[in-house]
């Protein structure tokens, strides 16, 4: 078998604690699950898992950006939408960092009340999001959050979280079957006999489609964001959802080869 060698944003650092990566631990739990109620016996699942972990026990691990740092669009997201933080033009107007409002500090406050400005300004700073001139004006460089230079380690948080929200996600609707439950979507569209002469256009089909309908969600989602603090309760958690996050939305992906 050929290797793949990744020359990309990697450290031989460990990863400092499970709330990095995701619940990367519920995620495997749920896929034995699966497994096991589809009647793969215990053994053999256990006999696969061991032979994964020999097979991967040298690999050098990619650097996971913290995941504090993973809400920081939103604060870009605030600069474009945002009234008072816009030009005349309607474009994101250039901000002092503190000083008379509107500025960056009050920006990231609104988008993010927890966040530290500086950790933002610097953030953005290092993924040339922004540019600061001499006097400190704070100029948008560009309008996405595009990590700069190697970024396998966005990536593979992306892949993580996003095995936890369909593995969560089928998983509670499977067990789910209580009374006044709420089921969770999860659908799909495919063909088993496509013609491969139209990947390509498929593609540009489905990123374009894809990227309104994200779009929609992502402003209704905004609107029904909770407002208050979060807060520790002894009560028994009413919500359905056990998500320690209470994330909540859709995720799309493209299917090929399966």
């Amino acid at each position: 078998m050929r290797r793949i060698a990744v020359n990309s944003d990697r450290s031989e650092n460990s990863v400092d604690h499970q709330s990095d990566i995701g619940n990367w631990k519920r995620t495997l739990d749920r896929l034995v699950y699966f497994v096991r109620l589809s009647g793969v016996p215990p053994a053999l699942i256990q006999r696969q898992f061991g032979s994964s972990i020999r097979r991967y026990r040298s690999i050098r691990q990619a650097r996971v950006p913290p995941i504090h740092q993973l809400a920081y669009p939103r604060v870009l997201a605030r600069w474009k939408d945002d009234r008072p933080f816009l030009d005349g033009r309607g474009r994101p107007r250039s901000l002092r960092y503190d000083g008379p409002e509107p500025n960056f500090r009050t920006l990231v406050e609104g988008a993010l009340p927890n966040a530290d400005p500086a950790d933002v300004l610097a953030s953005f700073k290092r993924h040339r999001i922004v540019s600061q001139d001499l006097n400190g004006s704070i100029t948008v460089l560009r309008d996405m959050f595009v990590p700069a230079g190697p970024r396998l380690g966005w990536d593979i948080y992306i892949v993580l979280v996003s095995l936890q929200g369909l593995a969560e996600t089928c998983y509670e609707n499977i067990r789910g079957r209580a009374r006044g439950r709420i089921p969770l979507v999860h659908r799909f569209a495919y063909t088993e006999n496509f013609d491969p002469r139209y990947l390509r256009e498929y593609d540009r089909f489905f990123r374009k489609s894809a990227g309104s309908f994200l779009e929609l969600h992502h402003d209704w989602l905004r609107r029904h964001e909770r407002t208050e603090p979060l807060r520790k309760s002894r009560r028994p958690r009413t919500s359905r959802l056990r998500s320690e996050f209470n994330t909540v939305g859709v995720g799309l992906y493209g299917m090929a080869g399966f």
